[in-house]
């Protein structure tokens, strides 16, 4: 099982759809919290299947350009990559998860505080 370096991290892997108009992008973005200082340390955006062209140019895996990242974020990208290929029970954990948002995100469901 995949474990960080350190024991202050802990991954989010918030599944963030995109279903505008039904869109399905089969995306998860990973975000990795330094618990200690309550930190975003890296943000990782991964698909379910390679890129198809016309955005075959794009990486399955990589950190995401649009998101914080830190000085450690290419080791938790390469710890990620390392458990996506190694570890069937969490990539089946990854698409459950996301299955559910996408299912909620279908019934009018927001996330966040009411």
């Amino acid at each position: 099982m995949w474990q960080a370096p350190t024991r202050r991290a802990r991954s989010s892997d918030t599944a963030r759809a995109h279903t505008a108009a039904g869109g399905d992008c089969r995306r998860v973005m990973i975000n990795v919290i330094d618990t200690k200082n309550n930190k975003q340390v890296a943000t990782i955006n991964h698909g379910f299947e390679p890129p198809k062209p016309p955005y075959d140019y794009e990486e399955q895996t990589m950190l995401d350009p649009l998101n914080r990242q830190s000085p450690m974020s290419d080791v938790f990208l390469d710890l990620f990559r390392d458990m996506v290929a190694k570890d069937e029970a969490y990539r089946q954990r990854l698409e459950r998860h996301y299955s559910a948002k996408i299912r909620l995100h279908a019934t009018g469901w927001v996330p966040g505080p009411r």
